[in-house]
């Protein structure tokens, strides 16, 4: 079984009318299908299906491709095509490494949130809780990245932060097929409910100690996932 084949299919591609839509924008929805799992990895991305999809010429398409295969999204094979990029249990374990020595530097140097922000983070995790509980997987993408993001956002080092989105969106398709299975679900609910007592309580060494277990966990499960799917 691929790992494509143990997600539920995916909603269409919204189509956008020719004068309303930019680069930009069909590079955002493009960024969005490929996280989302709409397009598999290794699947061939054709210019020619994205415009007649999106109801656009193909000039914005084969700018928004070339822009997503700098980010790392995409990957280009001359006389080919433009394809969802495969990842080996290897290539994760690399990216989760960047990621480790990255997020660490920031969870360093994050300032302890404001009631606000930390207001924000619990709605964000009662969020998550119940896309959990009825598993909309599109939502649950969307909730656990703005949790990890929102914490990100607590440090000023927006340079890193914008490396480490470019990690999280190299493995995001990825990421989706193992957040479908009620046993790591119920995990990441609850070692998010680690990191934030570490933020209530202001504890910066059980905050990097929970967000290190949190992110070992993630990984070595990631990695076993893509050897099972080979």
């Amino acid at each position: 079984m691929s790992i494509s084949d143990q997600n539920p299919e995916p909603a269409a591609p919204k189509k956008r009318g020719p004068h309303g839509s930019t680069t930009e924008l069909v590079t955002r929805e493009l960024r969005q299908l490929i996280q989302s799992g709409h397009y598999s990895p290794g699947e061939h991305l054709l210019q020619s299906d994205i415009a007649e999809q999106m109801e656009i010429s193909r000039i914005p398409v084969r700018e928004a491709l070339m822009i997503l295969t700098t980010d790392g999204v995409v990957s280009h094979k001359p006389n080919q095509g433009y394809f969802v990029p495969k990842i080996t249990a290897m290539e994760m374990h690399q990216i989760y490494v960047m990621r480790y020595l990255l997020e660490s530097e920031l969870l360093n140097n994050v300032r302890w949130p404001s009631e606000d922000e930390l207001a924000e983070i619990h709605a964000i995790q009662s969020r998550l809780v119940t896309a959990i509980e009825n598993m909309e997987f599109d939502a649950i993408m969307l909730e656990n990245r703005a949790f990890h993001f929102a914490i990100f956002s607590l440090c000023d080092f927006g340079l890193i932060q914008r490396e480490i989105k470019r990690l999280w969106d190299r493995s995001d398709g990825y990421r989706r097929s193992l957040l479908n299975t009620s046993p790591i679900l119920n995990q990441v609910i609850e070692e998010h409910g680690n990191i934030i007592e570490a933020l209530e309580s202001k504890d910066e060494a059980a905050l990097i100690e929970q967000m290190a277990t949190h992110h070992k966990s993630g990984r070595s499960q990631l990695e076993k996932l893509i050897e099972k799917s080979r």
